[in-house]
């Protein structure tokens, strides 16, 4: 990236995959790398067949999530869309609308929905129906899938059960 990293996670087949404020999704050829067995820090060389290119949000990435299945990839802007990858074709499946300002977090949930929250004080279950927060700048679910808690960038926090319908309480 030749801007700030905001998201990596792991897909099921052992590459990485990172966004960031180039609006770009990196999927990291690991098997190009020369990974120290004391687990000293590399340096991944700027070599452009270290990596394949996604591009498709029309402004900066801010978050990242490999959903459930280990394929595919959530990721949210600040163009307030969420865009779901298939990591195999690099291809954009789906855009998600909705937030109406940037989204600022995306999450699997364990039951193979996954969450998202963002600046227009949201979180939203996707197959749901949209859940109020509190000025919402991050989420996490918990592992069984039955309630996701939020925080903003001041010192709030904010936990809702969501039952199987997508209903908070």
């Amino acid at each position: 990236h030749d801007k700030d990293v905001r998201g990596v996670g792991v897909l099921a087949d052992g590459r990485i995959v990172s966004t960031g404020h180039d609006k770009s999704v990196l999927v990291w050829k690991t098997e190009k790398w020369n990974v120290p067995k004391d687990k000293t820090p590399i340096e991944i060389d700027e070599d452009p067949t270290a990596y394949t290119k996604w591009e498709g949000h029309g402004d900066w990435n801010i978050c990242l999530s490999v959903l459930p299945d280990g394929r595919h990839v959530a990721t949210g802007s600040d163009d307030r869309t969420i865009r779901i990858w298939d990591s195999m074709t690099g291809k954009t499946v789906r855009t998600l609308r909705g937030h109406s300002a940037a989204v600022t977090s995306v999450i699997s949930m364990a039951d193979g929905r996954f969450a998202s929250c963002g600046r227009d004080h949201t979180v939203m279950i996707w197959s749901a129906a949209p859940l109020r927060g509190s000025g919402s700048t991050s989420a996490s679910a918990s592992g069984d899938g039955t309630s996701v808690s939020s925080g903003d960038s001041g010192s709030s926090v904010s936990n809702m059960v969501v039952d199987k319908s997508g209903h908070a309480s």
